[in-house]
């Protein structure tokens, strides 16, 4: 939905485990991450771009992230 709600709720579910988000609509991004906040977890971040490049440009090309 772009509003975070499954991001929020399997951070909840798995605390001991950290996620990353990300929303392509800045403003979409923003309602997540102040959900995030609202409920004080901090083992989930949001970000706001293209997923596609993101990965292509950020994660090299080696990396366990892209598996």
């Amino acid at each position: 939905s772009g509003k975070g709600l499954f991001l929020a709720n399997v951070s909840e579910r798995f605390p001991h485990h950290d996620f990353l988000g990300i929303e392509v609509s800045h403003k979409y991004a923003r309602y997540a991450a102040s959900r995030l906040a609202k409920k004080q977890l901090t083992n989930a971040r949001v970000i706001d771009g293209d997923a596609l490049r993101l990965f292509d440009e950020l994660l090299p090309a080696a990396s366990s992230w892209r598996t």
